[in-house]
């Protein structure tokens, strides 16, 4: 029994080594869980910024994308209307020619008959001159007839 009564302190000094090794472990086993967690919670935070990175450069992306597509439709619209408004430059031009040509004719008419009524008031002031001539020349000649 001495062999066995010299163990007992033994085993209580394994008992208290394996009770140590036991919170040692469970505090192990505490910081890791806890590790994991945290690592959960890193995980988690990273993956929610990448998509949120994700998100804000696909919407950045999205909306340079959409300015991009923006601009080339309002390019297209532009070229058009620059197309659209050399087609009424053009128009204006041959309209500024017709009117220019409508004028010139307007005035040759004018001018045409400009002459005609001052040709025609010549031959009225020819024919009216002519008619006191012969107006006069008939007075002369009663005058001339009653005094004789």
């Amino acid at each position: 029994m001495a062999n066995i009564d010299a163990l007992t302190p033994l085993i209580g000094i394994a008992r208290s080594a394996c009770d140590e090794a036991a919170r040692k472990m469970g505090n192990a086993q505490r910081l890791v869980a806890q590790a994991e967690t945290k690592r959960g919670l890193l995980s988690g935070y990273w993956s929610e910024y990448q998509t949120r990175q994700r998100s804000i450069y696909q919407a950045d992306a999205t909306r340079m994308a959409n300015f991009h597509d923006f601009l080339a439709k309002l390019k297209v619209t532009m070229d058009a209307h620059e197309a659209d408004m050399e087609s009424l430059r053009e128009h204006l031009a041959e309209a500024r020619k017709e009117w220019e040509l409508a004028q010139r004719r307007l005035k040759s008419l004018e001018n045409l008959s400009g002459r005609r009524f001052a040709q025609a008031r010549v031959g009225m002031n020819r024919a009216q001159q002519k008619l006191q001539d012969e107006i006069s020349a008939q007075r002369l000649m009663r005058g001339m007839s009653q005094a004789g």
